[in-house]
């Protein structure tokens, strides 16, 4: 009885740390999480309507007025979940607006990150419009450029900023129109790193010198899915 309590002792002190250790795991979300996914619902959404369409087309001719009428109750209905979806998301853009998410520079900029900010958050229909604006110490020189990174150091995007003042600024846009793959990229996302030109181009922060980041092969999205958002008007 001895042994039998003994191995269940240890089977259940198992069981309570591997589920402590995914829940902790799970629970790390980035600040962007929840716009993100209302966003990659939408794009969802809207490629089921894309798809029942596209079904209409290609099926023979006495089936097409059916699936088309199908095609049509489908988007009215997909068309109601998705209002509900914008509203959400402008509640979740309230939120994050002001907030702060955690940003550092490469090893190879001269400068320090101090804070960084959601100075805008406009949640729209197709698109949520999001400005970070960077405090530094120290001067930066040069154009910055940024990686958005997850928990695990991968690269899931990237995009361009520009240097207003005293401070830096990116500008970038999650949307549906690029499907759900890209949104939940912006979901994955943790920290930005400000990176040199060279670095940003790798898709990696270099660890010393020239050598390549540990993580230089980790880039989750395809290089057009990485392309960076238009320079920013900053508001």
């Amino acid at each position: 009885m001895k042994f039998k309590n003994v191995v269940y002792s240890l089977l259940l002190a198992t069981f309570t740390y591997l589920a402590t250790s995914c829940s902790s795991e799970s629970s790390r979300k980035g600040p962007m999480y929840n716009l993100s996914i209302i966003y990659a619902e939408m794009a969802q959404n809207k490629q089921k309507i894309s798809e029942a369409f596209q079904e209409v087309y290609s099926a023979p001719r006495d089936q097409q007025q059916a699936l088309h009428q199908k095609a049509v109750t489908l988007s009215e209905e997909i068309k109601e979940k998705n209002d509900e979806l914008v509203a959400k998301a402008k509640q979740e853009g309230e939120q994050l607006q002001g907030a702060e998410i955690a940003c550092e520079t490469s090893a190879q900029l001269d400068y320090k990150v101090d804070k960084a900010v959601f100075s805008t958050v406009q949640a729209q229909e197709d698109l949520a419009n999001i400005v970070v604006k960077v405090t530094t110490q120290g001067t930066p020189s040069q154009k910055p450029y940024f990686l958005f990174v997850d928990n695990t150091g991968r690269v899931v995007q990237k995009n361009i900023g520009i240097i207003s003042g005293d401070k830096i600024s990116v500008n970038f846009r999650i949307t549906t129109n690029k499907g759900a793959a890209v949104a939940n990229s912006y979901a994955a996302t943790e920290k930005l790193v400000i990176v040199t030109a060279e670095e940003y181009k790798k898709g990696a922060v270099a660890a010393t010198g020239d050598a390549p980041a540990e993580n230089a092969d980790k880039i989750s999205a395809s290089e057009s899915e990485l392309e960076p958002e238009p320079e920013p008007s900053l508001q």
